[in-house]
């Protein structure tokens, strides 16, 4: 009953666990209209990067295109380490990740 309302914020705590859009969490969280979504998590990449791309999704729809589209235009590129290919946005996001994880480090 209260998820049909609209929320001012949204905070998902641990929010790997929403990373697969078809699970039950994430399902249900993405059911749920909020002006902000805020999103905590100390693990963002655990495997690729399409794991981002379902969080940022979660946090602003439709801001990294649909999944497809991503995969094409900034997963693939990456994963093939092919920097003149990928997009300027899939390279800044590769360099800015590789340069937090260092700092964290």
């Amino acid at each position: 009953e209260d998820v049909a309302k609209p929320w001012d914020i949204v905070i998902a705590d641990e929010a790997q666990q929403i990373k697969n859009p078809s699970s039950l969490a994430g399902r249900a969280l993405r059911k749920v209209e909020a002006r902000s979504r805020i999103l905590l998590t100390g693990t963002p990449l655990q495997n690729k990067l399409s794991d981002l791309w379902a969080l940022m999704d979660f946090a602003q729809p439709a801001l990294l295109g649909n999944h497809a589209t991503f995969e094409r235009n900034f997963s693939e590129p990456i994963a093939k380490g092919n920097k003149r290919n990928a997009t300027r946005f899939a390279v800044e996001l590769k360099d800015q990740l590789a340069r937090e994880l260092r700092r964290l480090t």
